[in-house]
């Protein structure tokens, strides 16, 4: 069964204050969000809240607070099509390395290093830029190097006016409560898969049903099974094209060693998708996407697969595999621009006549 939790409201917060919508106000969110199938592609980490990190993260990555620490987009990762930067920053960043892709920053810079890729920081920077790339700074520069072209107009970058467009076209917690309904989706689908316990191992059994899913539930009391044995085992049916452990628990730390090299095996197109999880600690190698909405993730150790949390204390390197699943059908389809558009006429028709009304 679902778990139950209280969505946010966007409707009624656009409402608040309708007799001042005019049509060039219109929500910028309208036809401009990724689906959850792009998200899941696109980044290898998104963080709606903070990030410290010590390691590395190979993929791209949305940080919707601040960002200490960390080498993003690493050496060797060849990043995929995406209308969004290297690393993207809501918040200021500091103490960050970016390897490929450049940034888009939206507060201020600092003690950071760009080493390829243009990036455009909105606030004020003391960073080292290098490589291929141009900068933009909206605030002041007060050190580092700058070893690349530097403009005063995002209008001269074509490529900077785009990610810092996708930057600011949706807000972090629309984001956030989108993977939140997506999480919500996949907690209703049937299990198909089976669990067994011989001596300190657990085998995961994956059977697909007729669209190539295979779900195995480990909510209430069966999410002990991955806190209290250490060693994973993953039979998995060769027609499963994507896999789904749905996972409830508040606070959960796990331990298991991924046997037979299943960690990278399963990187790919399996979703770890922790319902209601609060504190999420892994200690051992961990395969697969991790979706916890709610969570800070502590993870000690190197994780292969997307990491979608609320926050991250990061010691372990985060490495890109490149979702294959599908979640579409799933997830709620993203509003087309036409749609979005009559929505907003529709509400400021419905504002107009209320202020008539009331006037």
């Amino acid at each position: 069964m679902p778990i139950p939790y209280k969505r946010l409201s966007r409707q009624a917060t656009r409402l608040t204050g309708l007799c001042l919508l005019t049509v060039s106000a219109l929500p910028a969110w309208a036809g401009s969000a990724l689906s959850s199938q792009a998200l899941l592609e696109q980044f290898n980490l998104m963080v709606f809240g903070n990030t410290t990190s010590y390691q590395e993260v190979a993929g791209r990555t949305y940080v919707g607070g601040s960002a200490t620490g960390g080498t993003y987009a690493a050496w060797g990762q060849t990043l995929g099509s995406s209308s969004y930067a290297g690393l993207t920053v809501q918040g200021s960043a500091s103490g960050v390395s970016v390897q490929n892709g450049g940034a888009v920053v939206a507060g201020s810079i600092s003690n950071s290093t760009i080493n390829n890729g243009s990036s455009a920081i909105l606030g004020s920077s003391n960073t080292s830029y290098n490589g291929s790339g141009t900068t933009y700074v909206a605030g002041s520069i007060a050190g580092g190097n700058l070893n690349q072209s530097l403009i005063s107009d995002l209008s001269q970058s074509s490529l900077l006016s785009a990610e810092v467009q996708a930057a600011q076209s949706t807000s972090t917690s629309d984001y956030q409560s989108q993977l939140v309904d997506l999480s919500q989706q996949l907690s209703s689908l049937t299990a198909t898969g089976s669990t067994s316990v011989s001596g300190n191992k657990v085998t995961f059994t994956a059977t697909a049903g007729s669209d190539g899913v295979a779900v195995i539930d480990l909510t209430g009391s069966a999410s002990s099974l991955l806190t209290s044995y250490g060693e994973f085992q993953f039979d998995v049916a060769s027609d499963v094209t994507t896999l789904i452990f749905n996972v409830t628990g508040d606070t959960l730390s796990l331990y298991a060693n991924f046997l037979a090299g299943s960690a990278q095996s399963l990187a790919s197109n399996t979703i770890w998708n922790f319902i209601d999880t609060s504190s999420l600690t892994l200690t051992s190698q961990f395969g697969g996407t991790i979706l916890a909405p709610y969570a800070e993730l502590t993870n000690g150790n190197e994780i292969w697969g997307g990491v979608f949390v609320n926050n991250l204390i990061q010691y372990g390197a985060i490495r890109d595999a490149g979702f294959t699943g599908s979640v579409d059908g799933i997830a709620a389809p993203v509003p087309e621009p036409a749609l979005g558009l009559l929505f907003g006429v529709g509400l400021l028709g419905l504002g107009w006549r209320r202020c008539r009304a009331s006037g």
